[in-house]
């Protein structure tokens, strides 16, 4: 038996991924993880700063672990780890891995189950770890616009805020609460075209335009979720490539 107060008493094998970690106590690490079975949860993990524990290697992000979780309160316990696939990514790609995992941790709630967004975690790693970041932007337009949708934050790029269905020749101003509201008369550049809107309601994200406007609307609708955090990689990232171009 699974829910939001925690996880069963049975020590069941699942999946899952490191999110992050921080020390606990002497020797031991708190770990965030999302899980396959029970999505974001912490465990406990004792004696895995020791310095000859395998456990330090192996609960880092990135790697894809097989392991058991029991416990029924919010701090879980974490045994038989295994590593099954390692996501070996460059500098910026793990930049990118990063705020996947920043964006999980501060919109998912805990102990809820999201197979669908595990899966789409699983397809964006890979990507990062095949082909680097050539072609990733459509890539990861999907997973923001997927992570919103199965958190019920979904937006629909169908209908304006008036019941009216998104015009090719409008514009259109985006408020996170209310929608898409029509913008006539408006050319500012925080306007987006009913055209692209159209597009990425039918799930075409290939065009330059239309995932610029992806972009700017992911962002929107995301930091309204966020409150007072701050999803720090993307400033981090900035400057990595700020540094980068000075050399």
């Amino acid at each position: 038996m699974t829910g939001r107060a925690g996880i069963s008493c049975i020590p069941r094998i699942q999946q899952m991924f490191v999110l992050r970690t921080r020390a606990y106590l002497e020797y031991g690490q708190l770990v965030d993880l999302f899980t396959f079975e029970n999505g974001l949860v912490t465990a406990v993990s004792h004696n895995s700063r020791r310095g000859r524990s395998p456990l330090k290697a192996m609960l880092q992000p990135f790697n894809l672990l097989t392991a058991s979780l029991s416990g029924t309160g919010e701090l879980m316990n974490i045994s038989h780890v295994e590593i099954k696939n390692r996501y070996v990514l460059g500098m910026d790609e793990t930049f990118c891995g990063q705020y996947l995992n920043e964006l999980l941790f501060y919109l998912m709630e805990r102990n809820v189950p999201h197979p669908d967004i595990f899966n789409s975690y699983l397809y964006s790693l890979s990507y990062l770890t095949d082909y680097g970041m050539p072609g990733v932007e459509p890539v990861f337009r999907f997973f923001e616009l997927n992570v919103l949708s199965q958190l019920g934050y979904g937006i629909n790029f169908s209908i304006d805020s008036q019941g009216n269905t998104i015009s090719e020749e409008e514009r259109y101003f985006y408020d996170p609460e209310a929608g898409f509201i029509p913008a006539t008369g408006w050319t500012e550049l925080t306007t987006y075209p009913g055209c692209d809107l159209k597009r990425l309601g039918a799930g075409e994200l290939r065009d330059r335009s239309v995932l610029a406007t992806a972009k700017k609307i992911c962002r929107q609708a995301i930091d309204s979720h966020l409150g007072n955090r701050r999803i720090k990689s993307r400033e981090l990232f900035s400057k990595y490539r700020a540094m980068m171009r000075q050399r």
